[in-house]
């Protein structure tokens, strides 16, 4: 029962939106505050199903899937878009809309930073030529967002035949960003982060499903400029939460000066969390023998906010302003989501065996500057699931989580796509059965999932060496 076993995570598991992904219907019932969680020796879960079955060996194939689903490959690097160019590297953040035509429309980072960054990290094939199309927010970033445009009955035969016939059209619609890492969905548009503090960058871009053609940057300046990874819009209380990948990070938000006006002026904030200056105070990292984990799961601490005076980093770090102030680190805050009044994220390699945490943040519901946070999860054992990053509510009310695992071992040998039931229970879905055992690797993560709003089609990316999108479908639960 390893792979399956009760974690105690049942308050993640019925988050009600999509983080990084698909507009869903949020529940009016925090689903933090869910179902108690069985003991490892349970014999039956609340969970309306316990898994999809087992994996199935692909041999020759990309994904390793539970019998009945079915995989097609989009695009991969290289491939020729609509607007005359080739698909770019690294896709990651990824959000799905339908258009009136009933067409899936996805918007898709990429996560490419200047010429020196490719050559560091190798991100870019020789075989193919990097352009950034124009108008470029900076003629030398090679990042960005492209538009992917999908017929749903092509995609249907697409499963049948393997070959690959739906996407109808493509188009770069940002060009010129630095390190396109996840985002969020706002106001009927998918804002792609910056995960860089790079001078320029560091800055959140709307685009819209309806960008027809390469648009002029749409830059959000109020929002701050700083290693952003992801957003979450609480229209209750007219807030942007936001999240930075960096070993030091911080939870921001946005407070605006005039109601309704999200991307107007305000007031840029990062969470103290009182007594708590470190969330994750362990040394080492995931390849070290586990120290025992301070805090047990559950652990509630009060929180407030302090202010970060110059949100354009213009001589210091938006983290380090916020923590001289006596703001919180984390280790790399990534994915986020939102639920009633509630806000879950995670950090991907917090925690004593340097291998996710997740929590859970509620405001005062008499004073937004007050709070509490929760450590609903700490992961202590990697073959159950390591390094939670992305995070998607899927349409039938459990949460999948995409794996960013930088080490093999621990158990921890592939990445996988993982779904956590109401009752805290963890069961695969997808493995990217490329790993390289031989050079410590678990190879290319999963980035960007997200269903099409008709709850069919699960969209999701594969990063180096794949530089691929990939459509799954198979026999889902009902809602």
């Amino acid at each position: 029962m390893k792979r399956r076993e009760f974690v105690g995570v049942a308050a993640v598991s019925a988050l009600q939106i999509y983080v990084m992904g698909c507009t869903s219907r949020r529940s009016k019932v925090s689903p933090f505050k869910a179902s108690k969680v069985p003991s490892a020796s349970s014999s039956t879960s609340s969970s309306p199903m316990q898994s999809f079955g087992p994996l199935i060996d692909a041999k020759d194939g990309l994904l390793d899937l539970p019998k009945g689903f079915h995989y097609v490959a989009l695009q991969q690097a290289g491939d020729l878009m609509s607007d005359g160019l080739q698909m770019s590297f690294q896709p990651d953040g990824m959000a799905c809309f339908q258009d009136d035509q009933g067409r899936y429309v996805l918007l898709r980072n990429h996560e490419l930073g200047d010429q020196g960054h490719l050559d560091r990290y190798q991100r870019a094939s020789t075989r193919h030529q990097l352009t950034v199309p124009k108008p470029a927010y900076n003629e030398r970033c090679f990042g960005g967002v492209s538009r992917v445009v999908v017929d749903p009955k092509k995609l249907q035969g697409d499963f049948l035949s393997g070959l690959s016939t739906a996407v109808v059209d493509s188009h770069w619609v940002l060009s010129g960003t630095d390190g396109n890492c996840a985002g969020g969905v706002f106001e009927g548009g998918w804002v792609s982060c910056e995960e860089t503090d790079a001078p320029g960058h560091g800055y959140a871009f709307l685009t819209l499903p309806t960008d027809t053609k390469l648009t002029p940057p749409r830059r959000l300046d109020s929002w701050g400029r700083f290693r952003r990874e992801a957003i979450v819009h609480d229209p209750e209380l007219d807030l942007i939460y936001m999240t930075e990948d960096h070993s030091q990070s911080c939870l921001y938000r946005f407070v605006p000066a005039q109601k309704g006006a999200p991307t107007g002026g305000g007031t840029l904030q990062a969470l103290s969390v009182l007594g708590v200056p470190d969330t994750s105070p362990y040394t080492g990292d995931s390849s070290t023998v586990n120290a025992k984990p301070r805090w047990a799961d559950g652990t509630r601490w009060k929180t407030t906010w302090v202010n970060v005076d110059d949100p354009q980093a213009l001589e210091q770090t938006c983290r380090d302003q916020a923590l001289t102030r006596g703001a919180s680190r984390f280790n790399r805050l990534e994915g986020i989501c939102r639920s009633h009044r509630s806000i879950g994220f995670t950090a991907s390699v917090g925690g004593a065996a340097f291998a996710g945490q997740v929590f859970e943040y509620t405001p005062d519901p008499h004073d937004r500057d007050q709070g509490e946070l929760v450590l609903r999860h700490e992961v202590t054992d990697r073959s159950v699931i390591s390094c939670p990053d992305n995070l998607v509510m899927t349409p039938w009310g459990e949460v999948l989580m995409a794996e960013d695992n930088y080490t093999i071992g621990q158990g921890c040998t592939h990445q996988h796509l993982r779904v956590m039931t109401r009752s805290g229970e963890v069961y695969d879905l997808a493995r990217n059965r490329k790993n390289f055992p031989d050079k410590g690797h678990a190879g290319a993560e999963f980035t960007g999932a997200c269903f099409s709003p008709d709850g069919r089609i699960l969209f999701v990316n594969l990063q180096h060496p794949e530089h691929v999108t990939l459509a799954i479908t198979g026999p889902w639960p009902s809602a």
